[in-house]
C-alpha cells in the first residue's frame, strides 16, 4: 500500500510539472491515468486485508459503519471542493493536491503496524485458478467485461 501511494504521489505530480515545463500531452495523461487507476486497483486490493488486521472481528460492522459513512461524505463533498480548488488554483497545479493526498496516505500508512498473519504455503496452480473459474463461470464473464469497461470509461468511482 505504501508503494502503491508513493507512485500515484509522483504520478499525479508528475502532470503540473510536465505543464509547467510545457510539455504535458495526452499521451501522458492516457499513461498516467491508466498508471494511476493500476495501482489504486492493488491499493484497494490491500486495503481489505489491512482492514482485517487492524479492526477486531467483534467491531467490523461499526468499523464498516465508520468507514462507509467517511467515503460517502468524501464522495459527496470531494467534487465540489476540487471544482473549487481546480477554479482559484488552476487544474494542473490543483493535482498537487490530489498528489500530497496520496503522501499523506503514504505517512499515515507508515506508522501503522498491522498484525500479519504469516504467508500460506504456496501450491502449484493457486494462482491461475481463479482465472480459470472466471474464464469456465458463463455468467461470470459478461459481469467482468462489463465491470472492466465501467473501470475503463470512469463511470464508477474507485475508492480510496
Amino acid at each position: 500500500m505504501l508503494v502503491t501511494d508513493l507512485g500515484r504521489f509522483l504520478l499525479m505530480a508528475s502532470i503540473p510539472v510536465a505543464y509547467a515545463w510545457g510539455v504535458l500531452n495526452f499521451v501522458q495523461l492516457c499513461l498516467t491515468a491508466f498508471a494511476i487507476g493500476t495501482l489504486s486497483v492493488l491499493f484497494n486490493v490491500c486495503d481489505s486485508t489491512l482492514y482485517v488486521s487492524l479492526v477486531p472481528a467483534k467491531s467490523y460492522v461499526q468499523g464498516s459503519s465508520l468507514m462507509n459513512g467517511s467515503r460517502s461524505l468524501a464522495f459527496t463533498a470531494g467534487p465540489s471542493l476540487g471544482g473549487l480548488l481546480v477554479q482559484f488554483a488552476r487544474a494542473p497545479f490543483a493535482l498537487f493536491v490530489d498528489a500530497f493526498s496520496y503522501l499523506l496516505s503514504a505517512l499515515f500508512l507508515f506508522r501503522i503496524s498491522p498484525a500479519e498473519p504469516p504467508p500460506s504455503a504456496r501450491r502449484r496452480g493457486h494462482f491461475t485458478a481463479g482465472l480459470t473459474w472466471l474464464v469456465r463461470a458463463p455468467l461470470m464473464r459478461p459481469v467482468l467485461a462489463a465491470v472492466a469497461r465501467l473501470n475503463s470509461s470512469g463511470s464508477s468511482r474507485s475508492r480510496r
